[in-house]
């Protein structure tokens, strides 16, 4: 039992030792890649209000009739 306490407490010890190494690099590295992000949207050009800039259009897909898609049309009489 006093050793199963002993090792848990080096696994505190060393983590918390590994903490305070890692997390200070982490922290700048999320801080630095947050910073480009916002650098990047503010080298975008501003578009004005009521403009609208498109970057992808689709190819236009050719028309087709109407009836072509929808199989037989079939005529009907409506019984009351």
């Amino acid at each position: 039992m006093l050793r199963f306490i002993l090792t848990l407490i080096l696994i505190v010890y060393g983590f918390r030792l590994l903490a305070r190494l890692f997390l200070p690099l982490m922290v700048k590295t999320v801080v630095k890649k947050a910073q480009e992000n916002f650098n990047n949207q503010q080298q975008r050009p501003q578009t004005r209000e009521g403009e609208i800039h498109v970057d992808y259009m689709p190819p236009a897909e050719k028309k087709k009739s109407h009836l072509q898609d929808k199989g037989d049309f079939v005529d009907y009489e409506e019984i009351k």
